[in-house]
């Protein structure tokens, strides 16, 4: 619902200038709207409440996702979460490219319509709707870029982008007076629907991605807890209690993460707790820490017990006995 905000705050402004075509007023319509949302915002960040007002950029992951969710939209297997979250690396179809791009080829029509800009081109049903699917779509990267650097584009966000464009089409649909077109319609929704859910192989929809599939090699590691560069991952699939290796700032706030002491209580943690470290070379996040593992092994605190083309395994050279 956090994204929902910046459609509603923008469509005053929007209707004014479809109403007078006074952009200059327009704009000022915009900003009131947007000034208590925008106070707010750097309030939060000023009080370190988990976010920070600043630009943390668009990734290639965002888009890569933004793709995944569209094309979602006409696969199950391609939209399904799990693969969506867990196996961002994959890559889309190629009809997946072609969807994502009609996508927005049809919210810049739908919108310039929406606008006065043009007229007749696309259906007054999807004219309303793919405006507001691109409204909520721009918001929800501008958040990304400014604001939760968190928040990821996968198909939970982009549902109600998703729903208005479904929705627009099969509007555009129901109100046709034209009944050859309501018949071909709905015959390709009826085809899109089979294929897309695929009845047939339901199971698909509960098998279980293997975002570090290097992980199944450590499934039987004799420990308590992992700490790992991707402890997500390592857990999905060995259900072994996981924690990250200590990042150089915190996701959220920015703020700089003191690495030095918490690699120097590694050691003492790890025998503690029975722990182990696993670092794996094609993890999400890729490796970090490493500088600091090696250093811990050059003063044989920690040692390599194992290490293999999947990952590399350290245990504490310590007793819990010689901890404090």
């Amino acid at each position: 619902m956090r994204f929902l905000g910046g459609p509603l705050a923008l469509l005053p402004a929007i209707e004014h200038f479809r109403r007078h075509r006074r952009l200059p007023v327009a704009l000022g319509v915009a900003a009131a709207c947007v000034a208590p949302t925008f106070v707010n915002v750097v309030l939060a960040g000023a009080a370190g409440g988990g976010h920070t007002t600043s630009w943390h950029g668009i990734d290639a992951i965002d888009l890569r996702l933004t793709g995944r969710s569209l094309a979602g939209m006409l696969d199950a297997t391609t939209g399904d979460l799990a693969r969506t979250l867990l196996r961002v690396g994959d890559q889309l179809p190629w009809w997946g490219y072609v969807v994502a791009l009609a996508w927005v080829i049809v919210v810049v029509i739908a919108t310039a319509q929406f606008l006065g800009v043009v007229r007749g081109m696309v259906p007054v049903p999807v004219e309303i709707c793919f405006t507001m699917a691109g409204l909520l779509t721009a918001t929800l990267f501008a958040g990304i870029g400014f604001f939760d650097a968190l928040a990821t584009p996968d198909n939970r966000i982009m549902l109600p982008a998703g729903l208005l464009s479904l929705v627009g089409i099969v509007w555009s649909i129901e109100i046709s007076e034209h009944r050859t077109e309501r018949a071909l319609a709905v015959g390709v929704l009826a085809v899109w629907a089979v294929t897309a859910v695929r009845p047939w192989d339901a199971a698909h929809l509960f098998s279980q991605p293997d975002r570090l599939a290097a992980a199944k090699e450590f499934a039987d590691l004799d420990a308590s807890v992992v700490v790992s560069n991707d402890a997500d991952g390592f857990y999905f699939l060995t259900g072994i209690p996981s924690a990250y290796l200590p990042p150089e700032r915190f996701s959220l706030t920015d703020e700089p993460v003191d690495r030095a002491a918490l690699f120097a209580d590694l050691p003492c943690a790890l025998a503690r707790n029975d722990g182990a470290v696993v670092v794996f070379p094609d993890a999400m996040f890729g490796v970090f820490g490493q500088a600091e593992l090696d250093a811990l092994v050059a003063t044989g605190e920690l040692s390599v017990v194992s290490s293999s083309p999947a990952g590399v395994v350290y245990r504490s050279s310590k007793n819990a006995s010689e901890c404090p």
